[in-house]
């Protein structure tokens, strides 16, 4: 399990989500998962990727700052092991890839 940013609240209330699809990262299939706050998709975005055979869940939540136009990605469960391929499974559905 992982904690999201405080500014993340509104993942575990409902905010806006999209279809889930399968994908294979390093030979294990997962559950790929994706939403953003209501109202301001731009603004915060977040992917999950969740093993149905391991119990599995990794992550990474994005804020993007438009004043200074700068995002911050925070990962969430991804161990330096798996982390290249993780990381890519997780930013391209976070971008709809």
């Amino acid at each position: 399990m992982f904690l999201l940013p405080s500014s993340g609240g509104y993942v575990k209330s409902g905010g806006t989500s999209t279809p889930s699809t399968e994908v294979t990262v390093a030979g294990k299939k997962y559950i790929a998962l994706s939403g953003c706050k209501p109202h301001s998709c731009p603004e915060q975005n977040i992917a999950v990727l969740y093993s149905p055979d391991s119990g599995d869940i990794h992550g990474v939540f994005s804020d993007f700052n438009a004043e200074k136009n700068r995002e911050t990605l925070t990962w969430l469960n991804v161990d330096p092991i798996d982390s290249n391929a993780m990381k890519n499974a997780l930013f391209n559905r976070l971008y709809g890839n």
